[in-house]
Formats: structure tokens, C-alpha cells, sequence
């Protein structure tokens, strides 16, 4: 008995890297699956790709719709409209914009101008138009304004050139019909 009470006090003082030893090693095991066993986690889960699934929704439209609108505000002349000789309702669509252009003289003069076009007030369709051709209608006032001389445009002849560039727009121009083209800003520099 005292052997045995020996040995029991040597396995207690024995220190404890001596105990480990001699039971083996045994790695606790993780039951992955039950992190998606309990139905709060799942019902995060769904709700998150619902949400995801808005957001991306959403998103997409907003860009289709920011695509399908109309021109914006700042191409219209924000002045309440005025009358034209007829009584008829006018806005100025300014989408143009300023143009420099040579004069087609052997010594070209430099033109500065920018370009603004009365339209009937009520005409949306013609304004859907107007904006969606505007890169071809400043080709067009590029080219009839680029093939004058210097003399041709002159501040003399002004108002005849509004009136020819008038007519070659509207001669393009489906949906409408401009009213006056107006030169805010014209300047011929020799």
C-alpha cells in the first residue's frame, strides 16, 4: 500500500508536460454546419440578398433613367418666354454654344461668336430634337459660316447670315421649325 501511495505522489509532482504525454492529443472538431442551423442566421442571410438585390435594382434604373431624360434645364434660357411677330410662345436653346472659326479668305480672319435659336415654347418634341442633333447642327454652323470671306461676315451682313443660317438649319431640322438665330456674342477679329 505504501508503494502504491508512492506512486500516486509521483504522478502528482510529475509536472504537467510529463501528464500530457501520456494522454493523447485530441483536436476538438467544429461543426461548420451548425453556423447555418440556426434560423435567425438564416433569415439575415435572405435579407441581405434581398437587399442586395434593391440595391442593384435600383441602381440600374436610376442610370436608365438619367439616360432617358430630355434635355437638361441649362440648355434652355432660364428668362420666362417671350412672343414672336405671330403672338406664339419663345424659348432660346442656347446647346450650340461658342464657335471660332477661320473665314475662308486666302489670309483667314478669326470669328467668335455663339450661337442661340428661338423656338416655339410648347414644342417638346422639337426640343428632343434640337438636343439630340446638336453636334450635327454645329457642323452645319461650322460649315455655312466657314465658307464666308471675311467681308461676308462682317457685323454689316449679319442679319442676312442669321437668316441663311436659319433656313439651312430648318431645311434639316423634322420636328420643327426655328424661329430667329440670335449671335449674343460675335466678333470678327483680322
Amino acid at each position: 500500500m505504501r508503494e502504491d501511495q508512492i506512486l500516486k505522489d509521483a504522478a502528482r509532482s510529475a509536472p504537467e508536460s510529463v501528464a500530457r504525454e501520456k494522454k493523447p492529443r485530441r483536436l476538438a472538431q467544429v461543426n461548420l454546419r451548425s453556423w447555418w442551423d440556426p434560423p435567425l442566421l438564416r433569415v439575415l442571410i435572405i435579407l441581405s440578398a434581398i437587399l442586395l438585390f434593391l440595391v442593384l435594382t435600383a441602381g440600374i434604373s436610376a442610370s436608365f433613367i438619367g439616360r432617358a431624360q430630355s434635355a437638361p434645364a441649362s440648355a434652355f434660357v432660364s428668362p420666362p418666354p417671350t412672343q414672336d411677330s405671330a403672338g406664339f410662345d419663345i424659348v432660346h436653346f442656347r446647346g450650340i454654344g461658342s464657335l471660332r472659326l477661320r473665314s475662308a479668305d486666302k489670309t483667314p480672319s478669326l470669328l467668335a461668336l455663339s450661337i442661340v435659336l428661338a423656338i416655339p415654347a410648347a414644342d417638346g418634341p422639337f426640343r428632343e430634337e434640337l438636343w439630340s442633333r446638336k453636334a450635327e447642327l454645329r457642323r452645319i454652323c461650322f460649315e455655312h459660316l466657314g465658307s464666308k470671306t471675311a467681308a461676308e461676315l462682317s457685323p454689316a451682313f449679319e442679319g442676312g447670315l442669321k437668316a441663311q443660317l436659319r433656313d439651312r438649319l430648318n431645311a434639316v431640322l423634322l420636328l420643327g421649325k426655328v424661329a430667329d438665330v440670335i449671335f449674343p456674342e460675335y466678333q470678327l477679329i483680322d
